[in-house]
């Protein structure tokens, strides 16, 4: 397998063009480009073949073997060097989700903590006090939301583990890719 890196091109004709050579017969720039996407799904264009999303120049992209359309000199085989690339930009996408989904349960951890401060609160034991009803009402809401809370962070714990198992997969593939290079 060869892979090349992303230099910031607007479209995929400008992608395929720097990948591949074509000659008179063979495989047409059209073909080249939906096996580029086949084997590379953040690539992502309009249909009219403009990049719909920016990728960080320098990014790893697969150059998959194309009948009639050699790659260029563009392209490199996946050797060690290439495979750490692989592995640091797995490392930094695996961070990213981490924190998006850190950042998604945070709101919600704030307003259990708040309805647990609220219901601790001063204010809140005089009414129980004085009213079984709302006592009782005030140990089921405290009961759910410390519920909740032990979902969550067992929700968060379920996460970590998936992203750090797939890092180990990926891991794994990109030893493979670089032995059979």
């Amino acid at each position: 397998m060869r892979v090349a890196r992303f230099h910031g091109e607007k479209t995929l004709d400008d992608l395929v063009a720097r990948l591949y050579s074509f000659g008179e017969t063979g495989t047409t720039p059209a073909e080249a480009g939906r096996r580029l996407l086949s084997a590379n799904p953040h690539l992502r264009v309009t249909k009219s073949g403009v990049m719909r999303e920016r990728l960080e120049h320098g990014t790893v992209i697969a150059v998959p073997d194309v009948d009639g359309a050699p790659s260029t000199e563009a392209t490199e085989r996946m050797d060690d060097a290439m495979a750490e690339a692989l592995h640091r930009q797995i490392a930094g996408i695996v961070t990213r989700v981490g924190l998006q989904l850190d950042a998604g349960r945070q709101p919600v951890r704030d307003e259990l903590k708040t309805t647990l401060q609220l219901i601790e609160s001063d204010e809140v034991h005089q009414a129980a006090k004085q009213d079984p009803e709302v006592a009782a009402r005030l140990d089921r809401t405290r009961d759910e939301a410390l519920a909740a809370l032990t979902r969550l962070d067992a929700a968060a714990d379920r996460e970590r583990r998936a992203l750090e198992m797939s890092q180990q997969a990926a891991e794994r593939l990109l030893k493979l890719l670089a032995r059979r290079g």
